[in-house]
């Protein structure tokens, strides 16, 4: 799981693509809530915008080690804390880094 939240943390676009090509199958999609995002172009993108919000609040995420996969879907927990301090606020989702 550290590697799919390692993505949220990636400030170099390149590398950031390189992960999701590795983590994600070429149809593959990243869910929350809401919404669903399908193909590497359409999870580039939500990860640049999720990295770009937290990087304007100075914040990182990290693995809650909490995990579930069932048939293609994988959940898991995360934290998020101020890249400074050790204040945690978490969460989780099927593959929801927000």
């Amino acid at each position: 799981m550290d590697r799919y939240v390692v993505v949220c943390n990636k400030p170099n676009e390149n590398a950031r693509c390189r992960l999701i090509a590795e983590l994600w199958a070429p149809d593959g999609a990243y869910i929350n809530e809401t919404t669903v995002w399908s193909g590497h172009s359409a999870i580039e993108a939500e990860m640049a915008r999720v990295y770009n919000k937290l990087a304007a609040k100075h914040l990182a995420f990290s693995s809650a080690n909490r995990s579930q996969a069932h048939h293609n879907v994988v959940s898991f927990g995360w934290h998020t804390r101020a890249k400074d301090s050790q204040q945690v606020k978490a969460g989780d989702g099927p593959s929801d880094p927000r």
